[in-house]
């Protein structure tokens, strides 16, 4: 019996590998894969070089079958309500058929922290952000993959992820001398009242989906300050939609049979509105609203799921 639970527990072991820092893909392993990261408390500490405690965490990587290697790869990060299986899987599953290969990175998960619709999370987002350096830093030691071109993606907090990863003051902190970064930065619908103010912003491409009628993370606010970034970068494109509507990108980019199911709708949680809060680097931000932050949440929005 003892030697039959030691030999259940090597092979729940050997199912789901955690990989250590250091550690490589090179056997060329995909589907669940753990790997080392840490939880950032905020942004400041950050940039001052405290990462916070190690933890491990989770990713999904999915190659593309029908073409041949090396293969690009999207390093999608998920929204305020985490991983959902009518989202992130199925990204994964069109940029297959594309020929371009994916990793689903869980940052919710493995932290036993609970997704919302609202993006109150007791959790900074530089702890997704932390997740999806060391995500890079993993794929680019796998050998059917281009670690040239590895990309990011992200919705809503996770669209806030992929641009963020684009201000190098955060890249070097989270990867130090070395030469990686994301060769793209995709951005669906991100939160842009806290706006960080760099003169060192990657000149990588950047693309922007955001609907013009979202009232839980307005257009007007990113397109000010996205606008002033792409002054001084270049490189940058906007398509406009709504909020949580990658289903309706999902339609348009990559057409399936079948049409699309319903979105749930949701009302009753609330925003913050007119709280816009500028980062400088190496500097605590300062809000720029004279509102009390809570003030600012106001009314429901109309939307779907983060």
């Amino acid at each position: 019996m003892h030697a039959l639970r030691c030999l259940f527990g090597l092979t729940m072991l050997l199912a789901v590998p955690a990989l250590a820092a250091g550690a490589d893909l090179a056997d060329g392993r995909t589907g669940k894969i753990q790997f080392e990261s840490s939880t950032p408390t905020e942004e400041l500490a950050v940039l001052t070089g405290r990462l916070g405690p190690r933890v491990t965490v989770e990713g999904t990587l999915t190659l593309p079958t029908g073409s041949p290697p090396p293969y690009s790869v999207v390093v999608i990060a998920h929204g305020s309500g985490g991983v959902r299986q009518d989202r992130e899987p199925r990204w994964a599953e069109e940029l297959a058929k594309a020929g371009i290969a994916s990793f689903i990175v869980d940052s919710y998960g493995p932290r036993k922290v609970g997704g919302t619709d609202t993006g109150d999370i007791n959790l900074s987002t530089m702890a997704n952000i932390a997740d999806v350096f060391a995500a890079l830093r993993l794929l680019s030691t796998h050998p059917l993959l281009d670690k040239g071109k590895i990309a990011i993606m992200g919705y809503s907090r996770g669209g806030q992820v992929a641009l963020w990863t684009a201000f190098e003051p955060v890249r070097r902190a989270f990867l130090g001398e070395s030469r990686l970064s994301f060769a793209a930065h995709v951005l669906i619908y991100p939160a842009c009242n806290l706006q960080r103010v760099s003169a060192h912003i990657s000149i990588a491409p950047m693309l922007h989906l955001h609907g013009e009628s979202d009232d839980l993370t307005p257009l007007g606010d990113c397109r000010e300050y996205l606008d002033r970034l792409r002054a001084s970068r270049g490189g940058y494109e906007l398509e406009r939609g709504r909020h949580a509507t990658q289903e309706c990108l999902l339609r348009r980019s990559f057409p399936r049979d079948g049409g699309a199911h319903g979105l749930p709708w949701s009302s009753g949680t609330k925003l913050p509105r007119q709280c816009r809060r500028l980062q400088r680097d190496s500097r605590r931000g300062a809000c720029e609203s004279p509102r009390d932050p809570v003030a600012c949440r106001e009314r429901g929005p109309e939307r779907g799921p983060s």
